[in-house]
């Protein structure tokens, strides 16, 4: 615990300096003066007497701007008195964007979240043969960038409240995936193609997570991101101001047809005490193999794999065949980009269940629960008998299996 709370910190740290360079970039430029001036005098290149005068002037300069740095990484943990209201509002109606709604024309419902998918575009992930290629977006990053710098007054007020709701907890600012791009076909839709770029978490939480989210000030005032569920609509990927990296879940089905589910602990940033995928997390930057990666459900289902041997220790013990079976946007995220796959393990459940191994503290309280699905109408069994204990993750992967095995 203690290592967890060490890195959530140095990671928040880091976050807040990079959204203020100008400090930084002095600093850098002072110490490399103040480094070459100390060498000029010590080598006796120079006698002029006020340079000590000019080197004890910089270093109060470097001393100042380090100890101004710190103070104001600190006051990410200091109580401005915001905090995220404990009665939630739920959203009934979001916007989107014409061109959004005419690429997502089916939507599913949950818990108070919408999701909104194409039956068309999940068919096509299921279809092997139909490559989806992948490239590298800069042009996403850029926008991101560009929304955060101009909006971090406002949009920092919602990190510093998560951070110290989260001051025990794990709250990471991983390098992510992110989808920059709709799926392009070619013209006679043989293959298609998609943007990929770089991101980070904390420019997640700061975009497509507080999409639907208010804070409250002791003072009564209520405090609003610059784009919201209100005022604005959700876009095509590649023309949203979001983050978007993507997320990623796969349920284990075994051989003696039985399915394992995961509940969730109280510590994790997302989904806390909800039944969830056996695997569910999210693409890191590095499940992206440019040189080798030809298809863009390489990387889905390798995160899917990488998730698999972090949340249960299984891996290279099981031959795993995963397959991409849906993807959706979470409207209540900001239109995050989500995918679904099923991983066949040809092993009985129990030899499964017997080998799950879990290695990080964040992890060790998850508990694990089998369920028989020998038809599609065992899933809605299963549905109707744990909400609302499911997570809209779970809800939805289950929908797109139960639709899968149809």
């Amino acid at each position: 615990m203690a290592s967890i709370k060490l890195k959530s910190n140095v990671d928040r740290w880091l976050f807040f300096i990079s959204l203020y360079p100008v400090p930084t970039i002095t600093f850098v430029i002072n110490c490399a003066i103040l480094a070459y001036a100390t060498v000029d005098f010590a080598d006796g290149f120079s006698s002029d007497k006020s340079l000590y005068v000019i080197i004890l002037l910089f270093m109060v300069n470097i001393l100042w701007q380090l100890i101004s740095t710190i103070s104001e990484a600190r006051s990410i943990t200091k109580d401005e008195g915001y905090y995220f209201p404990s009665i939630k509002s739920e959203t009934t109606s979001y916007n989107i964007d014409d061109k959004c709604r005419l690429r997502y024309p089916e939507h599913i419902d949950h818990n108070g979240t919408r999701v909104i998918f194409n039956s068309q575009i999940n068919a096509m992930l299921r279809d092997a043969s139909t490559p989806i290629n992948t490239r590298e977006s800069a042009h996403h990053h850029k926008m991101v960038k560009e929304y955060i710098d101009r909006n971090k007054s406002i949009l920092l007020n919602f990190f510093k409240t998560k951070a110290r709701a989260m001051r025990d907890g794990a709250f990471f600012n991983e390098k992510k995936l992110c989808l920059a791009t709709e799926f392009k076909s070619n013209r006679d839709k043989t293959a298609y193609t998609v943007g990929l770029s770089r991101g980070r978490y904390f420019n997640t939480y700061i975009t497509n997570e507080i999409y639907t989210l208010r804070l409250t000030h002791q003072s009564g005032m209520d405090l609003y991101p610059t784009l919201n569920v209100a005022n604005y609509p959700i876009k095509e990927l590649n023309e949203s101001c979001f983050e978007n990296h993507i997320g990623i879940s796969t349920i284990v089905l075994t051989a003696d047809n039985m399915i394992i589910l995961m509940q969730h602990n109280n510590q994790v940033a997302v989904s806390a005490d909800m039944l969830q995928s056996t695997g569910s997390g999210s693409c890191i930057y590095s499940d992206w193999n440019k040189k080798t990666d030809r298809d863009l459900r390489d990387s889905i289902i390798r995160a899917a794999h990488r998730e698999l041997a972090e949340e249960t220790g299984i891996g290279t013990q099981f031959d795993l065949d995963t397959t991409v079976i849906g993807y959706y946007r979470n409207l209540k995220r900001g239109g995050k980009p989500e995918f679904c796959c099923l991983t066949r393990i040809d092993r009985d459940s129990d030899e499964i269940i017997d080998a799950i191994r879990v290695s990080s503290d964040e992890l060790q309280d998850n508990r694990w629960i089998v369920r028989k699905v020998d038809t599609p109408a065992d899933i809605t069994t299963l549905i109707t008998e744990s909400s609302p204990q499911i997570s809209t993750s779970l809800y939805i992967n289950l929908l797109f299996l139960q639709n899968y095995l149809a």
